[in-house]
């Protein structure tokens, strides 16, 4: 019944739009009892202090077993850590939450990337430049570092772009 999951907590993350089986609840409610193991969650907590604008990496995190009730925004994965950056200054012993992050421009206005374009055994490579901010998939102006030519690029991944 509905009063067997009130007032208690999950065992372990649910799976989103699956339903929620009464086993899936601990026996212990959120108020002081003991009756059963204490629910642990292993989050990802800064070990260094982050200021805004600064793209994530695994490394500015560890893994920690948090008990009791957790923010419902944690971010659990490393692996898109590198497509996030800080929106706000990030403490170190923080937990990492989706309120503390935005998607991070995978190429930023300014930089300068190399890019190789290869037709059979020709092989060209070259400098250019981005004119604008841009996320993967996203088609952005460049400029040729030496030649000062303008080019369109397709963003394929973080610092790496495709003529087009």
């Amino acid at each position: 019944t509905i009063d067997q999951a009130v007032n208690r907590s999950l065992k372990e993350n649910v799976i989103a739009n699956e339903p929620v089986r009464a086993t899936d609840f601990s026996l212990a409610k959120f108020q002081g009892d003991t009756a059963t193991e204490p629910l642990e969650t292993e989050v990802l907590i800064a070990t260094t202090t982050i200021n805004r604008s600064v793209r994530l990496d695994e490394s500015m995190f560890e893994r920690q077993l948090r008990r009791g009730r957790l923010p419902s925004d944690l971010i659990f994965g490393t692996d898109e850590l590198n497509h996030l950056q800080a929106n706000r200054i990030i403490v170190a012993g923080d937990a990492l939450r989706r309120s503390m992050v935005s998607l991070a421009a995978a190429v930023k206005k300014g930089d300068l990337i190399e890019i190789r374009i290869e037709k059979g055994a020709l092989s060209v490579s070259a400098t250019v430049r981005a004119l604008t901010d841009g996320s993967v998939g996203d088609v952005i102006e460049v400029v040729n570092a030496e030649s000062g030519r303008p080019l369109r690029a397709k963003i394929i991944d973080i610092g790496s772009l495709e003529i087009i």
